[in-house]
């Protein structure tokens, strides 16, 4: 009932489907190590149509099931075991796809076949020897209910298996067979590898970088009103910072506050974690509250004080079980790592 090859994201879980072979199914009995030899991605390791028609026929008189030769073992991972750091539990699962049709194992036109020209100085002339081509499984005609129990077994492998790689066809025997190199596709890069821009806030004694999409959004604060106070709007995603000339508590202190406060306008969970950033006692809390429209917001904040009595708090405010909770964790991250606090005045 879960996808063979569910991940995260989008793009690690097309890569699963490229690279990785599926897991053995848990309740194809019998049937299992046959219907994952079938879908072994290397042609050369499936079993022949002979041997699988043992297996069939052992399972159908209730005989012991031989073992197949070069069966490939391989350690199914359960997509709800999957390990995922706490901060990014809320991401959005992928659905499952439909079923598609298996495609026909064709031989590819003379006219629709690669033929650039290549230099005789690159070219690999090696003759590799074409293996003789394997039985198809299915020329043998099967008692119908074994079909259709190893389709039942294998529906969701299978469907994933033709989606990502189908056979390919025989290559000419009169031709050498080319050599092909393959590099995996590139995933789509994380917020923090995106284009920052460094930010000096004179006033803070501070420097703070912000994803270059990012927008100033607001900006309060001097010296008489205190904090200041600088918002970068990222659309559902906010960055901000602040600071105190004189710290009005603890970092822990400061951080129950907003804690309470949250807590007032609707159910609020929050985290708190003692650490220190370049040297200076600081707490990082990670909040998850009702907002008033009643949508689940969550808030990751550090807070730090210097030696001379100031205290800053770097905020991301995020909505809590969206694709852009992804977002946010990792502006929160790369931000807090890149913030630069200058040292007082000797």
């Amino acid at each position: 009932g879960e996808p063979p090859f569910r991940r995260t994201t989008v793009e690690s879980t097309l890569a699963a489907v490229l690279s990785h072979e599926p897991p053995e199914p848990e309740r194809a009995g019998s049937l299992g190590p046959l219907i994952t030899g079938l879908l072994a991605k290397d042609p050369d390791r499936r079993p022949e149509a002979e041997e699988a028609a043992k297996v069939l026929d052992a399972v159908a008189e209730g005989s012991p099931v031989p073992s197949l030769a070069e069966t490939p073992v391989v350690v199914a991972q359960k997509p709800d075991r999957m390990t995922e750091s706490g901060e990014d539990s809320g991401t959005v699962r992928l659905k499952k796809p439909e079923p598609a049709a298996r495609p026909d194992s064709t031989v590819v036109p003379e006219a629709q076949r690669d033929s650039t020209v290549v230099p005789e100085a690159q070219r690999d002339t090696t003759v590799v020897p074409v293996p003789k081509p394997k039985p198809r499984l299915l020329r043998r005609p099967l008692p119908a209910a074994l079909l259709g129990a190893a389709l039942a077994g294998g529906v969701g492998l299978g469907a994933s298996y033709v989606l990502a790689e189908p056979e390919p066809a025989p290559a000419p025997i009169s031709v050498a067979e080319p050599r092909y190199s393959s590099t995996p596709a590139a995933t789509a890069t994380d917020i923090a590898d995106e284009p920052w821009g460094r930010t000096r806030e004179k006033d803070m004694k501070a420097v703070l970088y912000v994803p270059s999409r990012y927008k100033e959004d607001h900006r309060q604060g001097d010296a008489t009103d205190q904090p200041r106070m600088v918002i970068y709007d990222g659309g559902e995603v906010q960055l901000r910072l602040s600071e105190w000339d004189a710290a009005p508590a603890t970092p822990t202190g400061r951080a129950k506050q907003q804690a309470d406060e949250w807590a007032r306008i609707g159910a609020a969970d929050t985290q708190f974690t003692e650490t220190s950033l370049q040297g200076r006692p600081a707490v990082v809390a990670d909040t998850t509250y009702d907002a008033e429209e009643g949508r689940p917001t969550r808030v990751m904040q550090l807070v730090v004080t210097t030696d001379d009595g100031r205290m800053y708090e770097l905020r991301v405010d995020m909505p809590k079980g969206t694709p852009d909770e992804k977002e946010g964790t990792s502006v929160f991250k790369a931000a807090r790592d890149r913030l630069e606090i200058e040292k007082a005045a000797s």
